[in-house]
């Protein structure tokens, strides 16, 4: 795949996809409030055909290789990053209370319906995150900056990833900037998307639970 539409892509989910997180007036509490299933399932669409278009490319073209899937060795890598994921939270968690940080509030009761699209727009949410920031963006960028300054693509698209979770406030960016480094290993040592997806998407959805029953 010829570079020129490397950049193109790259630009047309940066300017569309990336960039509009940092401008959104949403709260932190909107995953909660909105029950619009159009909005995830786009992404996560979207997020799929961007993966199975660019990922035979990227493996001619860039730094990863196809893998047999081994279900031992991704089932290691799920527990140990989930772990990880829940290790950074906690941790972070336990400094916010000491240093009285306010943390995500939710509403008081939450109902069936809504909390089964509150699993779903994390289903979804996670997988395109996981396609935007652990494979697609990085590599495209890796591509670019040559395999020398491979480490300065992997840190701007880890900051990014953070960055996107300024409306959570800066203790979200903090984790987020660890999650992401954490997601992105895992990503590299399985060379599958899966395995990072799952992991991200349990992680949420047991943040997700331990809030709501924290209540």
């Amino acid at each position: 795949m010829k570079k020129s539409l490397y950049a193109t892509e790259f630009f047309f989910i940066a300017f569309f996809f990336v960039l509009p997180v940092f401008f959104s007036n949403q709260s932190s509490t909107s995953i909660f409030e909105n029950r619009n299933f159009l909005i995830p399932s786009f992404f996560f669409l979207f997020a799929i055909i961007l993966y199975r278009f660019n990922y035979n490319a990227l493996c001619v073209d860039g730094y990863i290789k196809k893998s047999i899937f081994n279900l031992r060795k991704n089932f290691f890598y799920f527990i140990l990053t989930l772990i990880l994921l829940l290790l950074v939270s906690f941790s972070l968690n336990f400094l916010a209370r000491i240093f009285g940080i306010n943390k995500v509030s939710i509403p008081v009761d939450i109902k069936l319906n809504q909390f089964i699209f509150i699993l779903i727009s994390i289903f979804c949410s996670a997988f395109y995150e996981e396609v935007i920031y652990r494979f697609l963006l990085p590599e495209i960028l890796r591509i670019f900056l040559k395999v020398k300054n491979y480490v300065v693509a992997e840190l701007f698209i880890i900051v990014l990833f953070s960055l996107g979770h300024l409306y959570l406030g800066a203790w979200a960016c903090i984790n987020a900037l660890i999650s992401g480094l954490i997601l992105r290993v895992c990503y590299l040592k399985t060379k599958t998307i899966i395995v990072p997806f799952v992991a991200h998407f349990f992680y949420n959805s047991l943040s997700i639970i331990i809030l709501i029953f924290s209540k």
